[in-house]
């Protein structure tokens, strides 16, 4: 029996065409095939493939061989109409009901080579740098370098229904997406690169940031302010010679640095050590030119037209330093799976002091930041710089939705890059690693003075630990989490979105942007919740007692967690009047990680108790940075 004809029309599920149409679309398109509204098909074979055609009286609709934006239909539509919806939906059940060389599904002619096997596949070119996950349905590909853009692919790794997050019609993205996913067939992720010219840090930028890292290890966080203003010129400098990625590191550190200029409790000495662990590490990989050097080093920030777009909201997160603040609303769009972020910043003055609650209520480009955050809409038009979509100026509707509509797979957590590239050397942006998880059962819900956690299990099986830090500016967030997560605040917990990291010892761990809930959405960074009709309230929940917030019972994970504590504290207080008191306890982190088996911790624990300098505390700060 002859092969089906076109079988990658069999693999358009309803879902599918819904991403590459919309959801009412497809709804129409099926109301008019149960309502007996039928097609005839005939198939012609030409140098492209099989182009199958279908007529209904003045009707006809042309499923060519290129992408699915290229089908054309004769009416008033003239592209991802219904009609095609239909056409594509009637050519199945056709399929299923017909047998091969009957008058409505007929034989195709055999191509005159009597071959279908399309081009070889052709490697990447020169200095292009993609993430590739291919997982049980789809595919998807992070082009990292020489521009930042994901493509996604819905059926298989077809090129003809792969949505590409630039917005473009007729780009060149899909191409290379295609041509990374050739070079890793199997499942699971992996980075892969063309040729790529090494990326060389100065030596006299080296020299300054190795003096900046020397002067924060000896004098510690009491010289904040003093430190502050050389890493923001570190940054602009870094900037300036194309190290995109150091760069964002370095205004990080600027930030944690002015938060202990402020004496805020939001200093996270662990977090400060983490970061020049980072920074170092990214240095050290560019040195022996084990990855892609673009990959370490970051790509600078691209400006390109986003074009039309349906945005779903992925909720918001919000950080503070001194007096300024800055709320940023994750946005994804609903065909590529592109996640994109709107930000609002505000500085406090003497009569306003702003609070999260407040700003969520701010209207930027005509709609409320809590709209951007967990709404849906229609953008006509946009531009993105990196990841920031600029709007025209206008008033966009949005409207609030209690749970996510589409299906949560197409904003699942994005795919970690292989287990050769550690985390702490990706990519390094505001959108990375946002997405959303279908949730099925919540255990372990469990709050240790304003840190919640959770256990989340999806549907399928899989796991993944909630964690947030609740900021006290937003009242009793962290408790309308807790109480949310339990199911007693507005009923079951039905999908979680927030940004995503690996974890060496479990399951991914999560720090929510938004929670949805059977009756609404809640913001947790916010405080707020919004109602299915588009109301925000200030959650309110009654105090109740602290859990116990049992251990990990890991001794690894806690062995880390102690000295990063321990690194955190000699910053604090800086080696020149710290040392003694941190030799105490290096030295018995040392005694512990010889117990636990971890020979090269515990020798470079008791090497930084007897030696207490820049050298070895960078060294220190990268092996906690990697194992994080």
């Amino acid at each position: 029996m002859t092969p089906p004809v076109r079988p990658d029309l069999l693999a358009l599920t309803t879902g599918v065409l819904a991403e590459l149409t919309n959801p009412g679309t497809v709804r129409r398109a099926v109301k008019e095939l149960d309502a007996g509204a039928r097609f005839t098909f005939t198939v012609a074979v030409t140098p492209g493939g099989d182009v199958v055609t279908a007529v209904d009286g003045d009707l006809l609709c042309v499923l060519g061989t290129g992408p699915f934006d290229t089908w054309t239909c004769t009416c008033t539509t003239g592209e991802r109409c219904r009609d095609l919806v239909r056409a594509v939906l009637d050519w199945q059940r056709r399929c299923a009901s017909e047998p091969v060389g009957s008058p409505e599904r007929p034989e195709p002619p055999v191509p005159a080579d009597g071959s279908d096997e399309g081009p070889p596949a052709a490697g990447l070119p020169d200095g292009v740098v993609a993430e590739v996950g291919i997982g049980a349905t789809q595919a998807r590909v992070r082009l990292l370098h020489p521009e930042h853009v994901a493509v996604r692919f819905l059926v298989g790794g077809d090129p003809r229904y792969a949505r590409c997050g630039c917005g473009t019609a007729g780009c060149g993205h899909v191409a290379l997406a295609r041509a990374a996913l050739d070079l890793h067939p199997g499942r699971g992720s992996a980075v892969v690169a063309g040729t790529c010219a090494p990326v060389v840090v100065p030596e006299r930028w080296r020299a300054q940031w190795r003096r900046w890292a020397a002067q924060l290890v000896e004098l510690g966080l009491p010289a904040a302010a003093e430190l502050m203003g050389g890493a923001v010129r570190l940054a602009t400098a870094a900037e300036r010679e194309g190290l995109a990625a150091p760069a964002a590191v370095l205004r990080e550190i600027a930030e944690q640095l002015q938060l202990r200029s402020d004496h805020s409790s939001r200093l996270s000495p662990v977090r400060l050590v983490e970061l020049v662990g980072e920074l170092e590490a990214r240095l050290r990989a560019l040195d022996v030119a084990a990855l892609p050097g673009p990959l370490v080093a970051g790509t600078p920030p691209a400006r390109r037209d986003v074009g039309q777009a349906r945005l779903a909201g992925l909720g918001a997160s919000y950080r503070q330093v001194g007096g300024w603040h800055e709320l940023r609303a994750f946005v994804a769009d609903t065909g590529s799976g592109a996640v994109r972020t709107v930000t609002l910043t505000r500085t406090d003055t003497v009569d306003v002091r702003h609070a999260p609650p407040d700003l969520a209520l701010v209207r930027h480009r005509g709609a409320r930041m809590v709209d951007w955050a967990a709404g849906r809409g229609l953008l006509p038009s946009a531009r993105r710089v990196d990841d920031e979509l600029v709007t025209p100026r206008g008033r966009w509707t949005l409207l609030a939705t209690p749970a996510p509509e589409a299906d949560p797979a197409v904003f699942a957590p994005p795919v970690g890059a292989a287990e050769e590239v550690p985390a702490v050397l990706g990519p390094r942006r505001p959108a990375d690693g946002v997405g959303m998880l279908a949730v099925g059962e919540v255990q372990q819900v469990t709050v240790v003075a304003d840190v919640v956690t959770a256990r989340l299990i999806a549907p399928a099986g899989d796991e993944a630990v909630l964690r947030l830090c609740a900021d006290p500016r937003a009242g009793d967030a962290g408790r309308l989490l807790a109480a949310t997560l339990r199911g007693t605040a507005a009923g079951p917990v039905v999908a979680v979105a927030g940004r995503w990291r690996p974890s060496s010892a479990g399951p991914p761990v999560v720090t929510p942007t938004a929670v949805w809930s059977a009756s609404g959405c809640l913001l947790p960074q916010l405080g707020v919740v919004v109602g299915r009709d588009g109301s925000v309230d200030r959650g309110q929940v009654t105090p109740a007692a602290p859990d116990d917030g049992a251990g990990t019972g890991d001794p690894w994970a806690q062995w880390w967690s102690t000295f990063g504590e321990v690194l955190g504290r000699l910053l604090v207080t800086g080696a020149r009047r710290g040392a003694a008191p941190a030799a105490r306890a290096l030295h018995e982190c040392a005694d512990q990680a010889a117990g636990l088996g971890l020979v090269r911790c515990a020798a470079l624990a008791r090497d930084l108790a007897d030696r207490p300098e820049p050298e070895p505390v960078l060294d220190a700060a990268v092996l906690l940075a990697l194992a994080d």
